[in-house]
Parts: structure tokens; sequence; C-alpha cells
């Protein structure tokens, strides 16, 4: 999901008198599930990136938070941006267990405004 942040609030007449007009940022927000995870066994890393036109890249921070649920994990990222209009969460994941046990999934989750 895509934040423009660009929602109505009433005017803050102190601080414009002075200056103080603060911009909104650009959120960007990824949920995922990664299924069957468990504490200790698997493993998953990722990356948040953004490409520019001219083939330059911007690497960004993530620091997601993580809920244990019954089926697995859920990761919630949430980042700032200010220039991009796409960006791509880069994800591995291996479960280590099951069926599954050598298998590591990879997987590219892009959004644009």
């Amino acid at each position: 999901r895509w934040n423009q942040n660009n929602h109505w609030s009433p005017p803050n007449w102190t601080a414009i008198t002075h200056n103080e007009v603060g911009t909104f940022q650009p959120t960007v927000e990824f949920t995922v599930l990664l299924p069957g995870f468990r504490l200790g066994v698997s493993k998953w890393s990722g990356s948040l990136s953004s490409l520019h036109d001219d083939q330059r890249m911007d690497v960004f921070p993530i620091a997601p938070t993580g809920h244990i649920v019954g089926a697995g994990l859920v990761l919630h990222f949430e980042n700032t941006l200010t220039n991009q209009n796409h960006v791509s969460l880069h994800l591995a994941y291996s479960a280590n267990q099951g069926l599954d046990e050598d298998n590591e999934t990879l997987s590219i989750f892009r959004l644009e405004r």
C-alpha cells in the first residue's frame, strides 16, 4: 500500500507565520506472510530498493515488525520515501522443515504510485 499522506488537517497558524510548515513524505507499506515459519528453525532475508531511469539504485534500510501467528510469521514493512515512483521488496525465505526443508522461496513485490 502506498500512502500519499496528503490528508487535510487544520492549519497551525503559529507555525505558518514562523515558516515552520511541515511537509508530508509518502510512505510505502508491505505486509507479507511467511507460511510455516518457526522461530529458531526458519530464516528470511530481504531488501527494499528503487531503480532510477538512469539505472542508479537506491537501497533503503528495513526494520519490519513481526508477529508470530498460527499460519507462520507476518512481517510489516513501512518506509518513508522521497522522490521514488516505485519500490521493490525482495524476500528470500526458507521454512527449513517438512517437505520444504531444503527449499528457498524468492519473491519480489513491487509498488508504483
